[in-house]
């Protein structure tokens, strides 16, 4: 359930992304930062998404994974927040869904129009403003 997922994130300091393989988005990493954790993640749990490895989330192999939870736990609370809080900036500025959805709208209507209908640099003027909800990423980010 969400809300259970939400409240044990809200009682966490770190989250962890040991992935090897798999397709798609790993949406648990942009939920880690979205809720202010800082995530240990393998290069290719991380693949993808628009956080920057070393200062939004800390980067680590399988075997490097231990080491890398000393090193968090030696810097403090305070020096985990910190990374938490840059990686929740960043899903805020990049990933949230009144980000996204606007350009998603843009891309899917660029490409149903005819390329008559275009103007010169390919976009399509839409007839309404593409304006995200007014509720778009309010209440997701504890």
């Amino acid at each position: 359930e969400e809300s259970t997922k939400w409240m044990a994130f809200a009682a966490a300091d770190i989250g962890l992304n040991p992935m090897q393989y798999g397709s798609g988005t790993n949406i648990k990493l942009l939920e880690y930062a979205a809720a202010g954790l800082v995530a240990v993640s393998t290069r290719f749990g991380a693949r993808g998404l628009p956080l920057a490895e070393g200062s939004e989330y800390v980067v680590a192999d399988l075997d490097e994974m231990a080491a890398a939870l000393r090193t968090l736990r030696a810097r403090g609370r305070a020096g985990r927040r910190e990374i938490g809080e840059r990686a929740r900036s960043a899903v805020r500025e990049k990933a949230d869904w009144s980000v996204i959805g606007p350009r998603y709208i843009r891309a899917i209507t660029r490409v149903s129009q005819p390329a008559a209908d275009r103007v010169p640099d390919g976009s399509v003027p839409l007839p309404l403003p593409v304006t995200p909800p007014a509720a778009a990423g309010e209440g997701r980010y504890p």
